[in-house]
């Protein structure tokens, strides 16, 4: 019942009526409600109340969602996931000043990750959470700052590239733009060894994504023209031309 109550709060945007739904669900937690017990209450409408919290911009409703359930012995399943990727959003970095948040955010959002590689029914969470990491680090995508975000890009990226994943292409992004982060990093050593790697998957899989490899590769031969670079941009180049001649 209060499932289809959660999807009728998102659809009408209803604060008011999420309100009275998250006292519903406090009293029941506190053993005061007469409707609900502990032994009849679903712990997945905690992370339901949390998310639409969140989305409605009530970030208090939704942090005291989830520290109602990760206080009980919630089950197993995706809502686990869901809990963390909800939690690592509450602490969204908003400059590259308050690192501490930023550490939280990516805690938050790795642990879902690490829970969703034990089962395959969860990979969707995997995806799901590159996505909110993307949309989230927009302070730290700048000249000094991308080097920030390898330990954390690095295991997004990883955790992508598993057999299941279809959308092959969202993932050949992300690693041209974890080159990036070891090129502002000035890690070239890095650079060199996972360029190999994202030219292969990209050949493989996400071949309009040569003309992105490319512009990499000019930077990185610019910068490394002492040190032997595994991968020709000249190389790269002539994929990108065969690649538009296959779709002319």
């Amino acid at each position: 019942m209060l499932k289809n109550t959660f999807h009728l709060i998102f659809f009408l945007k209803d604060v008011d009526a999420l309100k009275s739904t998250y006292k519903l669900i406090k009293s029941a937690h506190d053993g005061k409600s007469a409707l609900d017990s502990l032994e009849s209450f679903s712990f997945d409408l905690y992370v339901l109340c949390a998310e639409q919290a969140y989305q409605m911009g009530l970030p208090e409703i939704s942090h005291d969602c989830l520290q109602m359930y990760f206080k009980g012995k919630a089950p197993v399943n995706q809502f686990l996931g869901r809990a963390y990727l909800c939690q690592s959003q509450l602490y969204t970095p908003v400059s590259t000043d308050n690192l501490e948040q930023f550490e939280k955010f990516n805690i938050n959002l790795l642990k879902a990750i690490d829970f969703a590689l034990s089962d395959s029914r969860y990979y969707f969470l995997i995806y799901n959470a590159s996505v909110i990491y993307w949309k989230n680090i927009r302070p730290f995508l700048k000249p000094g700052s991308l080097y920030f975000l390898i330990p954390s890009l690095s295991q997004i990226v990883s955790a992508l590239n598993h057999p299941d994943e279809e959308d092959k292409d969202w993932t050949a992004k992300l690693m041209i733009e974890l080159l990036e982060c070891f090129l502002d990093a000035s890690r070239m050593e890095e650079a060199i060894t996972f360029s190999s790697t994202a030219a292969t998957f990209i050949e493989e899989n996400a071949p309009s994504r040569y003309k992105d490899l490319f512009s990499i590769m000019v930077i990185f031969e610019n910068v490394t023209n002492n040190l032997n670079f595994p991968l020709d941009a000249n190389r790269i180049l002539e994929k990108l031309q065969n690649f538009k001649l296959l779709k002319n």
